[in-house]
């Protein structure tokens, strides 16, 4: 079965044959949001050269409830993240090289944006853009509960200067370290936006490697703080990361990491990256985190087909030149 095309008008089935990342979120009534890209086939469906499009499919049977595409004229528009907050309002993010949500305008690179969609419809509730001169991507977002409800969190990696604070170093970090705006390379961010109308509450961005991103992100309904994993590198080599945020200021609590690259092997080992992809906060507050390899990360291991335990990578088989990728997790209900 192909899931792009389940349900979903025919028009929109043959855009759909190059389309990208689709991000998939579930909201309190069971019912599917999808976020992705399509591309202009000449039906005149889509407004640019590549818009982002959110569909909504019942529970009960696939069906489409709604589809909203969002894109302005010789852009590329585009999304792979999304999420539902307890009111079954849906928020979508991605990027744009265009004027996406006026005014907001920065140099020739690439911005992300945020938008909040009514659960009943579509309908557009705000739209929110920010960026560098750099290129700026959103991978992730989720939505806060409890204490500080509604607001959205999105992270991603950026290659300017999003989210620099005013003496031109990194905002996050809990080891006091600075980081030159100079040096170059992918870095990673997270921001919190307002749920009233996406303006950013807080951004920090994160040091280490000459490369970094965050892929996933979750909150902690009980405090607020932000879970965000991804992974960091140097020299060809990569280990994952999970970075504990406060929620209220974005200020780093604590930073782990491991893997089998170049900072846990005394930077000898180049050739292996490690990757965490999913991350999701259990009731007592505690993390698990799925993601990818092409090593030997752990010493022993669960077969992914029968559960025996064996040294080595993830199913005992596989080469270090392989790798085993996971790319969601999802905890049950306490």
């Amino acid at each position: 079965m192909n899931p792009r095309c389940v349900s979903v008008d025919s028009n929109l089935c043959r855009s759909l044959s190059a389309v990208g990342q689709v991000g998939l979120a579930v909201d309190s009534r069971g019912d599917v949001a999808l976020a992705g890209h399509v591309f202009e086939d000449g039906s005149g469906f889509v407004d640019g050269r590549r818009d982002a499009i959110v569909l909504k499919l019942a529970s009960a049977d696939g069906s489409t409830l709604w589809t909203r595409n969002i894109g302005v004229p010789g852009s590329h528009d585009w999304s792979s993240a999304v999420a539902t907050d307890r009111s079954g309002n849906i928020f979508v993010g991605g990027q744009t090289d265009g004027n996406l949500f006026a005014p907001w305008t920065e140099g020739d690179g690439q911005d992300i944006w945020v938008a909040k969609l009514e659960g009943e419809g579509g309908g557009l509730l705000w739209g929110y853009q920010v960026g560098s001169a750099g290129q700026d991507m959103a991978s992730t977002l989720t939505v806060q509960s409890g204490v500080l409800e509604g607001d959205v969190i999105v992270c991603g990696s950026t290659t300017g200067g999003l989210f620099e604070n005013p003496g031109g170093v990194f905002e996050s970090g809990s080891s006091g370290e600075t980081e030159e705006k100079g040096n170059k390379g992918t870095k990673a961010f997270c921001a919190r936006l307002a749920a009233s109308d996406g303006h950013v509450v807080w951004g920090t961005r994160f040091k280490g490697g000459s490369n970094n991103e965050i892929l996933a992100a979750a909150v902690d309904p009980l405090t607020g703080d932000v879970f965000a994993a991804g992974y960091i590198s140097e020299a060809g080599g990569s280990d994952y990361v999970v970075a504990r945020l406060n929620g209220h200021d974005g200020s780093e609590t604590w930073r782990s990491t491991g893997g089998g690259g170049w900072m846990n092997n005394g930077f000898t080992d180049t050739n292996v990256r490690d990757s965490a992809c999913a991350l999701a906060v259990d009731w007592r507050g505690d993390v698990i985190i799925a993601g990818n390899t092409e090593g030997a990360l752990f010493s022993s291991t669960y077969r992914r087909n029968c559960g025996v335990r064996e040294a080595g990578g993830w199913d005992g088989t596989r080469a270090a030149s392989q790798m085993s990728l996971a790319v969601g997790v999802r905890l049950p209900p306490p």
